[in-house]
């Protein structure tokens, strides 16, 4: 009330509507503004109307395409579960985050009919990337002579996105070892 039309901010409340409607289950609602001008007082009236859609339910989450890396790694990166309401959403932030962890060089994921109207069946399918990097690193110094390194690292550890370092380095007379676990 009070501001100047702007068909931006209009686009932009209808479309933030959505998401609130999204995430509380509504994904298919549809936010429609609907303008009453009153050309007398140079005034433009706003009425959001907000059809709510059919409130639709996660009934599956089928993953593909993981031949290393575990179904349980790949469906906690999504904020629904089995059973809880479906959420367009959450599908995408969930489909950012698998990209995020690093271990698939492609994500797709995609939404089928259920086994009833209310119902909705999501397939992710990745594909798994290597993981795993060594290093081999030599070194001299006037002090300690020649050395090296020899490193080897997996971010996904027997597919449980675990990290793991196991690195030896050797110099005259001085070993050591590093072993990390995250």
């Amino acid at each position: 009330e009070g501001r100047r039309y702007s068909l931006r901010n209009l686009q932009r409340s209808a479309a933030e509507m959505s998401k609130d409607a999204a995430n509380m289950g509504y994904s298919f609602a549809e936010v429609r503004p609907r303008i009453d001008r009153n050309i007398e007082n140079k005034t433009f009236n706003v009425t959001y109307l907000v059809d709510e859609g059919a409130r639709l339910y996660v009934e599956r989450i089928n993953v593909y395409g993981n031949t290393r890396t575990r179904d349980f790694v790949i469906r906690r990166e999504f904020e629904f579960a089995e059973g809880d309401p479906f959420n367009r959403t959450f599908l995408a932030a969930g489909r950012e985050s698998l990209m995020g962890l690093g271990f698939f060089s492609a994500v797709n994921v995609s939404v089928d009919q259920g086994s009833a109207a209310d119902k909705v069946i999501v397939n992710v399918v990745v594909q798994e990337k290597s993981t795993g990097n060594y290093a081999i690193g030599a070194n001299y110094s006037p002090g300690a002579g020649i050395g090296g390194e020899l490193s080897l690292t997996e971010r996904n550890f027997l597919g449980r996105g675990q990290d793991l370092r196991l690195a030896v380095g050797l110099t005259d007379g001085t070993r050591t070892y590093d072993f990390s676990f995250t």
